[in-house]
Formats: structure tokens, C-alpha cells, sequence
């Protein structure tokens, strides 16, 4: 007999921006790879290489354990949605469900640092247009200044004094005598 274990994972149709979205078309992509990355070494070696795989009677008779697993594992989309399931049939259930929860342990693992990545580069890429931008508002702001004296012989930007409406109205003594 034959133990299937399955999972499922949410693998969006889009990669996750911040900002600047990614090209149009892309969406495929993304998703192929990383129905791929779920059966790639990056993922499957690690699981190959803990203690707990040795056990497995399937693993231990092959001579590359991580091809046979990659052969073996069953990636499919559950209908037109997002979620993927993950399987494995093994002798034994304990194994199949060890391997299977294992990879996807692995899978979100690496996810995860390529998340981290990825916020990393946005961090860095907004920082640089913050100080284009920066930079390029300053410039404006000069050219702006120099054409408005030019024209009204005023600095746009200096301190104005505030003045106080109160004190211009003609009834404004009157109220604070009220008062």
C-alpha cells in the first residue's frame, strides 16, 4: 500500500510589490517558478540532508535522493485558484507526511528570504528616487525663486510676518474691551 500526504500552499498569480509593479505578463512566471522552486534542489536538498530522511526506506535506496524526490512530488493547482497541493506517496504515511510537510516547511523558508531580499532592493530603490526626487524639487524650488524675483522683486520663500486679522478689523477694540 501507498500513503499519499498532501499539503497545500497559496501561490499568488502576481509576485508581491510595494512599489513599482512588476511588468505586465509576468504572472505566469511567477507561479511556474515557483511550482519549480518547490521541486528544485534549493528546496528539496535540505530535506534530503536532515537526519529524519535517512529513516525513509524510499530515500535511503536511491543514490540521489533529491532527483528521486523531485521526480516523485506532485505540484498541481487546486482548479483556476491560487492554491497549489503538494503531495507524496510513500510505504509508510509517516514518512510521506514528514517529507511533504518538510519540503513545504523549506519551500516558505526560502520564500521567506527572498521576501526579505526583495525588501531590501524596494528599501534601496526608493531610498535613491527620495533623493532624486530631493534633489530635483530643490532645483525647482531655486528656479522658481530666481524667476519670481525677477518678476515681483519678492523672495517667495522668506519668512512673511503673520499678522493677526483681529487686529486689522476696526471693530477688533471694541471686542477685546468685551471681553
Amino acid at each position: 500500500p501507498q500513503y499519499e500526504a498532501t499539503t497545500w500552499l497559496r501561490i499568488r498569480s502576481q509576485q508581491p510589490f510595494l512599489a513599482f509593479a512588476p511588468e505586465q505578463g509576468t504572472g505566469n512566471l511567477f507561479v511556474q517558478t515557483q511550482v519549480e522552486m518547490i521541486r528544485s534542489p534549493l528546496v528539496l536538498a535540505p530535506v534530503t540532508g536532515q537526519p529524519e530522511a535517512a529513516k525513509v526506506p524510499e530515500l535511503q535506496e536511491e543514490e540521489d535522493p533529491t532527483r528521486w524526490l523531485a521526480k516523485n512530488i506532485k505540484v498541481s493547482p487546486v482548479g483556476k485558484s491560487e492554491l497549489f497541493k503538494v503531495s507524496l506517496a510513500c510505504a509508510k504515511a509517516k514518512d510521506s507526511a514528514w517529507i511533504v510537510n518538510a519540503v513545504a516547511h523549506e519551500y516558505l523558508l526560502l520564500l521567506g528570504s527572498d521576501e526579505a531580499e526583495r525588501t531590501r532592493e524596494i528599501i534601496s530603490t526608493l531610498q535613491e528616487e527620495k533623493s532624486n526626487r530631493e534633489s530635483e524639487v530643490k532645483r525647482l524650488r531655486e528656479n522658481l525663486r530666481e524667476l519670481t524675483k525677477q518678476v515681483t522683486g519678492v523672495d517667495p520663500f522668506s519668512a512673511v510676518p503673520t499678522t493677526n486679522p483681529n487686529l486689522d478689523h476696526p471693530l477688533a477694540d471694541l471686542n477685546s474691551r468685551l471681553i
